[in-house]
């Protein structure tokens, strides 16, 4: 079958003179998007597993009705109208991993704002005991009351009601089972091996349950085994010494957050001092792999020297990085950390897989801004995981010198979520999609590429940095990332917000083209008819490829008129050979052909057309594996091509267009 594709293309292209014009076939619509998933085994598989899981953890844990903060950002604002604050949690964690078990010792110090608090609500897991006691020892009685299968809400009743003009110490000892889920599959929230001891999601700590913004320094004591050690966020000093033998490890987290985990392993901490800019970064890895902790250090200062050059400079005095087991599938970035997968450490840039574990680290460290440095406000999770995935994708299309990552993004989500699972950006119900990570980190990420292309790096910067000036240490919502953009563009963008943030979807059009003699020049007129009911304006570019290889780049407003069409006319001095839209993919986007196998969109379905499908034959963005269908995101892969409609550009597309050449464009 190549074979007959390449005999194809030589002889329909000699006998193109003589080409009589065909029956014009029915316009082929944009391709139906696919509920698949990704190619087992693939870079890509793994890293959308690992987001998947993270995306089913979190929808799990959201609850509206508490609004509890994912990562707790530093703020002070929101909590001044709390009844009460925590100030301080000194939290001691015992691990029992044969269990596997979690005892803690929490000392947490509260400060009334209001006379006669005299009943304390938090939200905890389940225990198999609780006891709570003054300072001194003193009993205080308390009730649990049970939200769903795993947690509930643990209330103290004080015998005196909190004074206004002291802080008050209390105790809560508790113990309780860990389930940490199916081993192997994504993010879980704790995780026992033989390597590793991890409790990273499981909420150990104490949160209000009658008011959600509640951020608080802390000490953290972790109890190891000799020869163990623990790493967690924060600022490490230790050990000590128990009367048994065991060891205890401390993290003092200065910064007004939330507790957010600890793993303890056979570490071979890697200490980078701070300087330079740079705060002090700890790698905490094994000892087999540590030799290329050097390595992954030089990589963090990379994303940080990046970001801190297009944000602000890096917020936070700490930065550890933490390996866990590679069952771990993906990572997580509690304020001043990051817990990563195991395989993520040990690589060496010269390892194929380099590219995407800088993906990875790159997307958490985003979150030292987006999520902890400003934290979205109620369901606005857009400003946390889609400005990490886009600042991620900005940085390795800067430091790879290619657009891989947020192409295979923009594919995932024009060719994976269905419409009944589409939601948008803004949408408070957008946790409750099964297809939440591909909306919330794949559209996310590319529409804020759109942005950035509207705007340019430079505005698009700027606007970042007046977004992080005003709201540092604070919440907010869409809206106050749209006045930042405005503020610094001087634009109005409640078009772009209203489009891409507010609705669902992307782009559907169908492309038609005529090119004909213009005096000495030539002139091409394109057609961009949008097939939804709902249309959008956006920049288009528009490649023109000339006989002698040269190209030109058109940039073009399209402005749908009542029949959703936009007609775009450019003039050129020379012969037009191929016109190429949005090749690079700079849209989220889906086209379709308006004059059958006119895939060059010269107005006329020819040798040249078969010519382009062959350079283009064997890419495909759906696999089969096993007797099933998987997406793998090729991101030289064109649906114009694609004739047939199966996912793959192969001879059988060939075949197809034959049946075609000599079909013209109908005039427009």
């Amino acid at each position: 079958m190549k074979n007959r594709l390449a005999v194809s293309v030589l002889v329909t292209a000699g006998m193109l003179a003589a080409a009589s014009v065909a029956s014009a076939a029915p316009p082929r619509a944009p391709l139906p998007a696919l509920d698949v998933e990704p190619l087992p085994g693939t870079s890509f598989a793994a890293r959308s597993a690992a987001g998947h899981a993270e995306a089913e953890f979190r929808r799990a844990q959201h609850n509206p009705a508490l609004e509890q903060p994912w990562y707790g950002a530093a703020n002070f604002a929101a909590t001044a109208g709390n009844p009460w604050n925590i100030v301080n949690q000194d939290v001691t964690c015992d691990v029992d991993a044969a269990t596997p078990a979690l005892t803690t010792d929490i000392i947490v110090t509260v400060r009334a704002n209001k006379a006669g608090m005299t009943d304390l609500g938090f939200y905890v897991p389940l225990a198999d005991s609780v006891s709570t006691t003054t300072e001194d020892g003193t009993a205080i009685p308390n009730d649990f009351a049970a939200l769903g299968t795993d947690a509930g809400i643990l209330t103290l009743h004080l015998a005196q009601p909190l004074p206004t003009d002291a802080d008050i110490k209390l105790r809560i000892l508790r113990k309780a089972k860990l389930t940490c889920g199916a081993q192997g599959v994504g993010l879980m929230s704790c995780s026992f091996d033989s390597d590793f001891a991890s409790v990273v999601l499981y909420d150990y700590d104490l949160r209000p349950s009658d008011f959600a913004h509640a951020p608080y320094a802390s000490d953290l004591h972790v109890i190891t085994p000799i020869g163990k050690v623990a790493a967690a966020p924060g600022l490490p000093s230790g050990p000590s010494t128990l009367p048994d033998g065991r060891l205890v490890w401390h993290f003092k987290q200065i910064e007004p957050t939330s507790n957010a985990g600890f793993s303890i392993g056979a570490y071979k901490p890697f200490v980078t001092p701070a300087a330079g800019g740079f705060p002090n970064i700890r790698i905490y890895s094994l000892a087999a792999v540590a030799g290329n902790a050097p390595d992954m250090t030089k990589l963090a200062q990379d994303v940080l020297t990046f970001y801190g050059k297009n944000f602000v400079p890096f917020p936070w005095k700490e930065l550890n990085m933490i390996q866990l087991a590679s069952n771990f599938g993906g990572g997580y970035a509690p304020l001043s950390a990051a817990f990563l997968l195991g395989d993520a450490f040990g690589l060496a840039p010269t390892d194929p897989p380099w590219e995407e574990m800088a993906q990875l680290i790159s997307h958490e460290l985003a979150h030292q801004w987006w999520g902890n440095l400003i934290e979205p406000s109620g369901g606005d999770v857009s400003l946390s995981e889609s400005l990490a995935e886009f600042s991620s994708c900005f940085f390795t299309e800067t430091t790879f010198q290619n657009r891989s990552q947020i192409v295979t993004n923009n594919l995932s989500f024009v060719y994976s979520v269905p419409a009944a699972n589409d939601m948008a950006l803004t949408s408070a119900a957008v946790y409750n999609s099964p297809k939440y990570f591909d909306i919330i980190y794949h559209k996310g990420s590319t529409v804020l590429d759109m942005l950035r292309r509207e705007l340019g790096d430079d505005v698009m910067d700027a606007g970042l940095q007046e977004y992080v000036k005003e709201f540092n240490h604070d919440f907010a919502h869409v809206a106050n990332l749209r006045a930042a953009l405005e503020k610094a563009s001087g634009r109005d963008l409640s078009v772009f917000f209203e489009q891409w943030f507010n609705r669902p979807g992307a782009i559907h059009a169908e492309l038609a083209a005529l090119v004909t003699a213009d005096g000495a020049g030539w002139k091409i007129r394109l057609r961009i008819r949008q097939l939804d009911d709902k249309t959008r304006t956006f920049k288009l570019v528009v490649t023109v490829v000339y006989q002698d290889g040269k190209t030109q780049d058109f940039t073009q407003e399209v402005v749908p008129g009542d029949d959703g069409s936009t007609i775009v006319e450019l003039a050129t001095t020379q012969v037009p050979l191929r016109v190429r839209v949005d090749s690079q993919r700079l849209l989220l986007r889906a086209f379709s052909l308006g004059t059958p196998g006119d895939v060059n969109l010269n107005g006329l379905c020819d040798g040249a057309d078969l010519v382009d499908l062959a350079l283009r034959n064997g890419h495909k963005i759906m696999a089969k594996h096993q007797t099933q269908t998987f997406f793998y995101p090729d991101v030289n892969w064109d649906e114009l091509c694609d004739i047939t409609g199966d996912y793959a550009i192969n001879p059988a597309d060939a075949t197809a267009l034959e049946g075609w050449v000599g079909t013209q464009a109908e005039a427009f």
